[in-house]
């Protein structure tokens, strides 16, 4: 009887361990995922984005649209980084990486100008829009 109850004790100490390896494994995996998107957008990007005198009324127009694609599925991937946050499906350390990276973000004028564009088109949550607006106003609002 014992060595029954011993059996299914580390059965179930087993089962427990082996739930948690693999949500962290997923968890891992997203992370990675997300980050991949990340860099690749990013590599899209003229490299001059990240200077506060960027403008991209400055640019041709192919580059234009092409650079205003590229921050719209940055803009795309916030969206789902916020979704995944508001229900627990995220960390809240990685949230809080992430939401540090808007805030910078947020603070360059390509960046700026592209989400001005997109913000009242109605293809993001209003919850979404309306954290994106507190976060302008203030870097550490959205999503605490």
């Amino acid at each position: 009887e014992y060595f029954t109850l011993a059996a299914v004790l580390i059965a179930l100490s087993t089962l427990v361990w082996q739930t948690r390896e693999s949500a962290k494994q997923a968890r891992l995996q997203n992370f990675a995922t997300y980050t991949g998107r990340y860099q690749d957008i990013m590599l899209h990007l003229p490299m001059s984005i990240e200077s506060p005198t960027f403008q991209l009324d400055k640019l041709d127009e192919e580059q234009r649209e092409t650079t205003m694609r590229w921050l719209r599925a940055y803009f795309d991937l916030c969206s789902e980084e916020h979704y995944l946050f508001e229900r627990k499906m995220l960390e809240k350390d990685v949230w809080d990486m992430w939401k540090s990276g808007m805030a910078q973000s947020m603070g360059k004028p390509a960046f700026k100008a592209t989400w001005d564009a997109l913000e009242g088109q109605g293809y993001y949550s209003e919850k979404f829009v309306n954290d994106v607006k507190a976060l302008r106003r203030s870097p550490d609002a959205l999503g605490s």
